[in-house]
């Protein structure tokens, strides 16, 4: 997992690398995840998630479409980030312990 944060107002957002690794065929899918959080959730986030650690968030989808500065439609899809629990922190990292879920 790699973590960008971007922090604006009251709300956090965070793009989330998921690599998979697909069994027998030996491939690497790479898939980019924004996750907005608000708020409480968004500020527990940012001070507990360092890269590497393992969470799990539930929320819902937001799409949305715009059209890019050459003309083409654009299409993007975030998760709204409602709760998010803390399952391990990184490995070989020393840091707080984590929090529990929001």
């Amino acid at each position: 997992m790699r973590l960008r944060p971007q922090y604006t107002g009251h709300v956090w957002s965070y793009d989330f690398v998921m690599d998979r690794t697909h069994d027998g065929t030996r491939q690497t899918e790479t898939e980019w995840h924004r996750i907005t959080c608000f708020n409480g959730v968004g500020k527990r986030v940012a001070e507990h998630v360092i890269k590497g650690a393992m969470i799990m968030v539930t929320g819902r989808n937001h799409y949305t479409l715009w059209t890019d500065s050459t003309g083409q439609s654009r299409y993007g899809c975030e998760i709204i980030a409602e709760q998010v629990d803390f399952l391990a922190k990184a490995q070989g990292v020393t840091c707080p312990p984590l929090a529990p879920s929001i």
